[in-house]
């Protein structure tokens, strides 16, 4: 075949074997001094196929589980760069897939305009799966206004993925129509996620949902019988009663992961027999305790009606920082005889003494990453001492400290147990080790040279912020 037969064109661009010109464009750079010039800039990216140039644009997509329309983010700053973007992304049912609506915007006039743009966002995406949530704060003002968006995202109710509203005030009825015809079928939707059902406890619009995996709640629930329980790997409830709570786990057999958030209950609520959960690696707990004298139930109170051999990643919180009338010694005297394999482990304001706290982490060797946030002072020696032993949590990987207080230990014993755990080569290196809310910079001046020698050799260390914080974490070196 003669090379004739190979034409250059757009679609091939540099893969084809003649010669293509690329087209040109001037654009605007700052150079290192500041001043602004033009510049000849290759368009090589109008060769690319339309199909590489549409996954490109997926790969813009903001990383959050909904979409809120921004000028600033694609998909729609993509739209602005050129016509043949503009058609691509148009074009592309997979960029208008997940739309966060907030129907709590004020003024006529600006709604109007925010209706027109979520209704077209939503005609973009055709036969694609929808993920879609419905922020409201207060009743609306204008229901009849809002009533056609509402009502178009019930029409698409079959190509539903993820759901998330609150029933409390949008009203129901409109995502989910009563009629005389067959039920409500949910054909691909995985996840449903309702922030407020005080006014909405029946969960039979979705009996008909084949796929859902994943359900959060707000207060208490109404099981319906045709409810595809046993489907369920993530359940998660807040401010649910116990009794609703353990009803669920006994249909929910299959669950991997479970949050639950408990609120002022009383203990002989739960019941007495055990709830075997084979398939959980996830579990979170949760204690919303109002006051001292109403808390009678404690995360270790469920805990211990729960059967869960595979568990991997274990939670367990108080929401209160003031001291309260809740013993805990049954969960280290729990984890002490357990088999389980915790990956990871969180104990947040949870009352414990140093002693009891090392004779927990014995137990559980095969801790990667620990994080920790005591409800009063602890002498801190105890426990870094304790990282110099090669037994002592083995595989850990990563140790996040919290206090609400000015913690105080020889850093000197700290900066030798970094330095054992980085250069050790029987066990895990410790990647990363983080203290928060810790203030006192004389501690770290100490111990600053074999600090930032650490760092440099690549150890994460992170003093007074969270390193997964939206502001930059302040590092070592700066925190002196």
């Amino acid at each position: 075949m003669s090379s004739s037969t190979f034409k250059s064109c757009p679609g091939l661009g540099p893969l084809s074997n003649g010669v293509f010109e690329y087209q040109k464009q001037n654009t605007l750079v700052s150079d290192k001094d500041g001043r602004l010039r033009y510049t000849a800039l290759s368009r090589r990216i109008l060769c690319l196929p339309l199909e590489t140039l549409a996954e490109i644009f997926e790969r813009c997509l903001p990383d959050i589980d909904f979409v809120c329309p921004s000028p600033t983010q694609a998909p729609l700053v993509l739209c602005g760069v050129c016509h043949q973007w503009r058609e691509v992304a148009l074009s592309t049912p997979t960029l208008w897939c997940s739309l966060e609506i907030n129907l709590s915007l004020s003024g006529e006039a600006c709604w109007d305009a925010y209706a027109y743009i979520c209704l077209t966002w939503l005609s973009r995406i055709r036969k694609a799966s929808l993920s879609i949530s419905i922020l409201l704060s207060r009743p609306l003002k204008w229901p009849e206004r809002v009533r056609p968006l509402l009502e178009a995202i019930a029409g698409m109710s079959a190509q539903w993925r993820v759901i998330k509203f609150n029933p409390a005030l949008v009203d129901p009825q409109l995502l989910f129509p009563k009629t005389a015809s067959a039920p409500l079928h949910f054909p691909f939707l995985e996840k449903v996620v309702c922030t407020n059902n005080t006014q909405f406890n029946d969960l039979l619009p979705f009996t008909n949902a084949p796929r859902l995996r994943e359900l959060c709640t707000f207060s208490s629930i109404a099981l319906p019988e045709d409810f595809p329980w046993a489907q369920l790997a993530a359940f998660s409830a807040r401010a649910a009663s116990l009794s609703s709570s353990f009803a669920v786990l006994d249909r929910a057999v299959d669950l991997v992961k479970l949050h639950l958030r408990i609120g002022v209950d009383d203990v002989s609520s739960i019941p007495t027999s055990i709830v075997s959960l084979d398939s959980l690696q996830h579990l979170s707990i949760t204690a919303l305790a109002v006051a001292e004298d109403m808390l009678s139930v404690t995360p270790m109170s469920i805990l211990r009606r729960l059967k869960t051999p595979t568990l991997k990643h274990l939670t367990l919180r108080h929401n209160r920082e003031e001291e309260y009338p809740a013993d805990y010694s049954p969960f280290f005297s729990w984890i002490t005889r357990s088999a389980v394999q915790l990956h990871s482990l969180v104990l947040f304001h949870i009352p414990v003494s140093e002693d009891t706290l090392v004779t927990c982490l014995k137990a559980v060797p095969s801790l990667v990453e620990l994080q920790l946030k005591p409800l009063h002072d602890i002498n801190l020696d105890t426990l870094f001492a304790q990282l110099t032993v090669i037994s002592f949590l083995p595989r850990l990987k990563s140790m996040l400290c919290e206090f609400s207080y000015e913690a105080r230990s020889d850093p000197n014993i700290l900066a030798k147990a970094l330095r054992w755990r980085w250069d050790s080569v029987d066990i895990a290196k410790l990647h990363l080790f983080s203290i928060l809310k810790w203030h006192s910079a004389d501690y770290f001046q100490v111990i600053r040279a074999e600090l930032s020698r650490l760092q440099e050799e690549g150890m994460e260390l992170y003093f007074g912020h969270h390193p997964t914080a939206s502001h930059h974490a302040l590092s070592v070196l700066r925190a002196s």
